[in-house]
C-alpha cells in the first residue's frame, strides 16, 4: 500500500478521494476548485494503524471566493464531526493544515 500507483495504493486512495469530494461538494469551496490527492500511506502505533497523507489543492478563478484559511478549517471540522470521522475512517483532529499551519486557528 506505501507504494504510489501500486495496484493497492490505487484501490486503496479511490474511496478516500470519493469521500473528501464529497465532502467538499457539500461545503462553499465546492468541487470545482478543489482537487485532492493521496500522497503516501504509512504505517502507525506498529501497523495496528495507517496514517494517510492526503494534499487538497484550492484553485481560484474570477468567480470563486478569495482562499480563508479559517473558513476552509471550519467547514471540514463541521463536516467531519471535529475532524474526528470521514465515512469510515478515524481522523486525529490535531492532523490537518490548512495552507501550511496546522489548526487555522493557531
Amino acid at each position: 500500500m506505501g507504494t504510489p500507483d501500486s495496484q493497492t495504493f490505487n484501490v486503496t486512495e479511490r474511496p478516500l478521494i470519493v469521500l473528501l469530494t464529497r465532502m467538499f461538494e457539500k461545503n462553499s469551496l465546492g468541487p470545482a476548485n478543489i482537487r485532492c490527492e493521496v500522497t503516501a500511506f504509512r504505517p502507525m502505533n506498529d501497523g495496528d494503524r495507517t496514517r494517510v497523507d492526503t494534499i487538497c489543492t484550492y484553485r481560484s478563478n474570477s468567480t470563486s471566493s478569495p482562499f480563508e484559511r479559517v473558513r476552509v478549517y471550519q467547514e471540514v471540522s463541521n463536516s467531519t464531526k471535529g475532524i474526528t470521522i470521514l465515512g469510515p475512517y478515524s481522523l486525529d483532529k490535531n492532523s490537518l493544515y490548512v495552507n501550511g499551519r496546522c489548526r487555522a486557528f493557531s
